[in-house]
């Protein structure tokens, strides 16, 4: 039904009847949420208008949902996208993603073989949020990280889909500064700059205690029929055996299990333009 202002309601919940009591600021925030089913992306002006509210007010009830993370701002855009606990509580409400239902068996098997924690990973702002995973049997291991959000410019899984964007999302995403998680962390947008090119070039990306202490990761691409990264796969163990030789085994399994989910996901194998970065990434560069 349009609202007082003459627009259509955002998320309006069908014929369910109204509380006696409603507090009109928590409508209009769960209204912008309920917006993401229709919308990839809200700007102000727009969220002003569905909710027939003042654009100071639309901007405010905006970033109340950035601080809890269920939106983040591109600030390339001025639009707000679903932000990464967002996804969080989708993935604790349905359970899986297709994409992890999908990825669930080759990604056990990589488990089985390499016996390590293996996850999947997928890019929501400056974050990678776990969608699913598999946790290694030895007993120094690491754990399961599923549904948590990472800064992605500190883990393998993040950077290597940061390596999709092009450097100008990277520098309107990115402060000159970033913020460090250990000592390892990369501290500078220059810095992450030059490491994404490395990326890019390799194929692969590595973390070595760069978001934990002790905890080393390897990451490759999961690409759809177009070539597109749509999510990581990461492999991650304590760093006292994520050594030269740990990172080439553990590369050449994941590109093949990659390259597997890819498969099951789309239903043929990848054109040649879907294996960008998969040559390079069957050569292991070292450290």
């Amino acid at each position: 039904m349009p609202d007082e202002a003459g627009t259509q309601d955002v998320g309006t919940p069908g014929q369910r009847k109204s509380p006696p009591y409603p507090i009109a600021s928590v409508d209009n925030a769960l209204k912008l949420l309920m917006s993401f089913r229709s919308q990839d992306a809200i700007r102000v002006s727009t969220a002003s208008k569905q909710l027939g509210v003042a654009q100071s007010t639309a901007s405010r009830l905006l970033a109340m949902l950035e601080y809890h993370g269920l939106a983040t701002k591109d600030d390339a855009t001025g639009q707000y996208v679903p932000g990464p606990n967002l996804l969080g509580l989708a993935l604790s409400v349905v359970g899986q993603l297709d994409l992890w239902q999908q990825a669930h068996s080759s990604v056990e098997d990589l488990r089985d073989q390499l016996n390590e924690t293996v996850h999947v990973g997928v890019l929501h702002g400056n974050e990678i949020v776990y969608i699913g995973g598999i946790e290694s049997m030895q007993s120094l291991r690491v754990g399961l990280r599923v549904g948590l959000s990472l800064p992605a410019h500190a883990t393998s899984g993040g950077k290597v889909l940061l390596a999709e964007q092009p450097s100008k999302h990277i520098r309107a995403r990115y402060p000159a500064e970033l913020p460090r998680q250990t000592a390892a962390t990369i501290a500078s947008r220059d810095e992450l700059e030059r490491k994404l090119a490395q990326v890019r070039e390799q194929g692969y990306a590595v973390s070595h205690a760069e978001n934990e202490p002790d905890v080393s990761s390897l990451a490759v691409p999961v690409r759809n029929s177009r070539g597109h990264a749509v999510a990581a796969l990461v492999v991650t163990a304590p760093t006292s055996r994520a050594g030269a030789e740990w990172e080439r085994r553990v590369l050449a399994a994941a590109v093949a299990t990659a390259q597997e989910i890819g498969t099951k996901l789309h239903g043929d194998r990848f054109p040649p333009e879907a294996g960008r970065g998969f040559e390079g990434a069957t050569s292991f560069r070292g450290r």
